[in-house]
């Protein structure tokens, strides 16, 4: 499937943004969903798995509301947000405030085909930190479906059709940098991941994912050839969710990773923001224990 670019500006006029941060704060939320929560329903995560995914991310919210800082942004695993829940959650958002990067139960049309979507939420008073009254909200497709949803369309009656978003999304949030969005399957897709090069300083995965090791591994590769922090939100019944930034001493690299099945998690982690900029646009990869490994070769510089 061929993609096309389409890059979000969130905030105001580009000669009105503020300066990028140094840092970005990040609330990574693990909730957990068993497997077959949604092979005998439908489509729909069972009665179950939406009261306690729901009762999970309340629970995280309610710990980031009563921190001195907050999370700037806020992501949740691969289809972990019950649909019913959801102007709910945007009230949330707003009220914290933060960007939220959320992964919706599938959406199922009247024609019969089968979406997986993401939500960015954004407070109507975003960039401004203070409370909303709400968020608007842009849908993110996948674009492939997993191993997994393919066997679920095939063995589905009547049949439906997996209908994948073909847009590769960039969003331009101001000061705290610019983020691309990917969910789970697509962040194996290899025509997909060269096109944020030089484009982005943090890659999102939310992910319904088993094969931790992988994801571990991809994650880690490609914080240095894309330079940018990349954070794989896994859901809790697998677990390892993780964040890897493109220190120069590996022992660095590995900003925040959790290992271990059935884990309810959140946690607050913090990502470089002008240091991966400056390293980006000058070569500049700072000095003592933040150096930054050397740029790849050829790494164009697109971020205006």
């Amino acid at each position: 499937m061929s993609l096309s670019k389409k890059v979000v500006l969130l905030g105001g006029p580009a000669e009105h943004a503020e300066p990028l941060r140094d840092t970005l704060r990040v609330g990574v939320v693990q909730t957990v969903i068993k497997g077959n929560s949604w092979k005998q329903h439908g489509w729909r995560m069972d009665g179950e798995a939406r009261t306690s995914t729901w009762q999970a991310i309340e629970r995280a919210f309610q710990q980031f509301h009563v921190l001195d800082k907050p999370p700037e942004v806020v992501l949740l695993p691969e289809v972990s947000v019950p649909r019913s829940r959801i102007q709910r959650l945007k009230k949330m958002c707003a009220g914290l405030p933060c960007l939220a990067v959320v992964g919706l139960d599938f959406d199922i049309s009247i024609a019969g085909q089968v979406a997986n979507r993401a939500a960015l939420m954004v407070p109507t008073r975003w960039p401004e930190e203070k409370p909303s009254g709400s968020c608007k909200v842009i849908s993110i497709g996948k674009t492939y479906p997993s191993e997994e949803e393919r066997t679920m369309l095939k063995d589905n009656k009547p049949k439906r059709r997996f209908a994948g978003d073909p847009t590769l999304w960039l969003f331009d949030a101001d000061h705290l940098g610019r983020f691309g969005v990917c969910l789970c399957y697509d962040f194996m897709d290899v025509d997909r991941l060269p096109l944020y090069r030089g484009e982005i300083h943090h890659l999102f995965v939310l992910a319904y994912n088993r094969d931790v090791v992988a994801f571990d591994h991809l994650a880690e590769s490609l914080c240095r050839t894309l330079y940018c922090n990349v954070v794989v939100c896994n859901t809790g019944f697998f677990g390892s969710s993780t964040a890897m930034t493109p220190y120069a001493r590996h022992y660095r690299r590995p900003t925040y990773r959790i290992q271990g099945q059935h884990l309810e998690t959140s946690q607050i982690i913090s990502l470089p923001v002008k240091a991966i900029d400056n390293a980006q646009r000058t070569g500049d990869l700072a000095d003592g224990y933040d150096e930054l490994k050397a740029l790849p070769p050829g790494l164009p510089r697109n971020i205006t």
